[in-house]
């Protein structure tokens, strides 16, 4: 039968194989606006540009965006550095890494919390092998470090609580505080899944005190200041330095009025505002036209059968398991539930829930499987722990299989007109400039994906009306190009009626995105 080990190694495996044919590719068009601005700041680090203020050139001086703490951005770098490769290199290699230590660490977690082994095989299984788990393991993101951060505090969390090992708190602190830099949204999740684990701890030493020993209370209290220390040393530091990178990046967006609408405090509003119900949707619902729910992304084709049959499994195991699956449920539900707008439009999000929903699958299948395997004994069938075994791997291939058709469907295939629209019009710029030519585009926001691809500083807008061109004016932003993209192609005399860009202009290039303009 299948063991945790082997679930993990084929996981490595699997995204080191990924990994190597995809290490070439250009950035993936899936959400390449967050992917140009990782791997943007990854190749301004590579350049030595500073760390804390990271660059990012898309609105003018002071030419950065600081939003995360750029923690896998700088390990990025450095490898990629060290062994000679693009940062698009660096980035993959530290994000399928990454997703493979999740596969080690979820395993772990589910040992430590009392699973089974056929328990921990089956959320290894269906985790390692989720088609949204191995393509964002492959892409220039955050996603994957940050969860393998969050969740090796969490195992530490545990190691400390159920195995008694005070040690782990360092090493869970120095987890947290990079799950912290790295992702906030991500760590908070896992930060609310410990606090939950330390309380239910207490009061069960607390139930177990005051039911068989009714002096107990002075321990208990003991117990309790002993958790409450433990955990403020776990997190604490994280909090605290956390809050201080966010105060600092918040201050230098400050100094420039097309960055100052950037500010946690202005973002948080996007962020944890829309509809709680609505933020639901996507599990069940298409996200876009042409993306198919988190369902069918987080477990193939099969997604809805599959938790057809776990919900089965489940309602058949009896109030023991309900109430697992139930918290399990609602960790998966918290990401959409606290950061609504964040869920609903953008599906890497769901990666930092996605070890909930595939223990919550895992949990229903597994008890689905024990299931038929009872009902067979029962009816005079010769059900041993082989044929047990043989039923758990056609599961097992029926969800590599639904895992294999949604890479190859969605996640590998994905539409390329954007991404070549923007390299057509970067390799204009490229072609026409030099490399510390400024460079003015519209119509694409402040869209990372261009300034990634032509490789020049950028001020970006949207329209000729807006304070992008004003600023770029009072600043001295002399424009050498101008990239007129979507609803601004064919605008070309609304600019030159601007004092910024009055003169003639020569069009170099033109697709079906955008328009590319030099000056004449």
């Amino acid at each position: 039968m299948l063991t945790p080990a082997f679930i993990i190694c084929l996981s490595f495996a699997l995204y080191a194989g990924l990994l190597a044919a995809t290490f070439d590719w250009e950035l993936l068009d899936h959400h390449l606006f967050r992917q140009a601005q990782t791997a943007t700041a990854i190749r301004e680090l590579m350049r030595d540009g500073p760390w804390l203020a990271y660059r990012i050139p898309v609105l003018g001086p002071p030419w950065t965006v600081p939003f995360e703490f750029p923690l896998y951005q700088i390990i990025s770098a450095k490898i990629a550095g060290l062994l000679e490769l693009e940062a698009r290199h660096g980035g993959r290699m530290v994000a399928a890494v990454s997703g493979a230590l999740c596969v080690a660490a979820l395993a772990r977690l589910a040992y430590l919390l009392s699973a089974t082994r056929l328990q921990i095989v089956t959320i290894s299984l269906v985790f390692g092998l989720s088609p949204m788990m191995i393509y964002w393991s492959n892409a220039v993101m955050i996603e994957t470090f940050a969860l393998a951060a969050s969740l090796v505090m969490t195992v530490c969390a545990c190691e400390y609580l159920y195995r008694d090992r005070v040690w782990a708190l360092a090493g869970g602190t120095l987890a947290a505080i990079c799950a912290a830099l790295a992702k906030s949204t991500t760590f908070g999740l896992y930060l609310l899944f410990v606090f939950a684990l330390f309380s239910i701890e207490f009061l069960r030493v607390a139930w177990f005190g005051f039911a068989f020993r009714r002096s107990a209370i002075k321990g208990l209290a003991e117990h309790f200041f002993q958790r409450v220390l433990a955990g403020v040393f776990l997190l604490g530091p994280a909090l605290l330095i956390g809050y201080a990178y966010v105060d600092f990046a918040d201050r230098v967006k400050t100094q420039s009025v097309l960055t100052g609408w950037l500010t946690s405090a202005n973002l948080s509003q996007w962020n944890f505002g829309g509809s709680r119900l609505e933020s639901l949707r996507p599990i069940v619902h298409d996200f876009y036209a042409g993306q198919p729910p988190v369902l069918v992304e987080a477990l193939g084709v099969l997604g809805p059968v599959l938790l057809a049959l776990a919900a089965m499994g489940l309602l058949a195991a009896g109030p023991r398991y309900w109430l697992r699956a139930g918290g399990l449920g609602l960790g998966f539900l918290s990401g959409p539930l606290i950061f609504a707008n964040l869920y609903m439009v953008h599906n890497y999000y769901w990666v930092a829930v996605l070890p909930f929903g595939a223990a919550f699958i895992a949990l229903g299948l597994e008890r689905l499987i024990a299931l038929v395997a009872r009902l067979a004994r029962r009816a005079g069938l010769p059900v041993g722990r082989r044929r047990h075994g043989v039923l758990f791997a056609v599961f097992a291939l029926a969800f590599a299989g639904s895992s294999a058709i949604t890479m190859k469907t969605f996640f590998l295939d994905p539409p390329t007109e954007y991404r070549a629209g923007l390299m057509g019009a970067a390799e204009a710029v490229r072609a026409h400039t030099e490399p510390d030519d400024i460079v003015h585009a519209f119509g694409l926001t402040w869209s990372p994906a261009l300034q990634y691809f032509m490789d020049r500083r950028a001020v970006m807008g949207t329209h000729a009306g807006d304070l992008t061109i004003t600023y770029a004016l009072e600043q001295g932003l002399e424009p050498v190009a101008l990239v007129l993209c979507e609803s601004q192609k064919s605008k070309l005399d609304e600019y030159t009626a601007t004092p910024l860009f009055a003169g003639s202009w020569q069009l170099v290039a033109e697709n079906p995105l955008c328009q590319t303009y030099v000056r004449g």
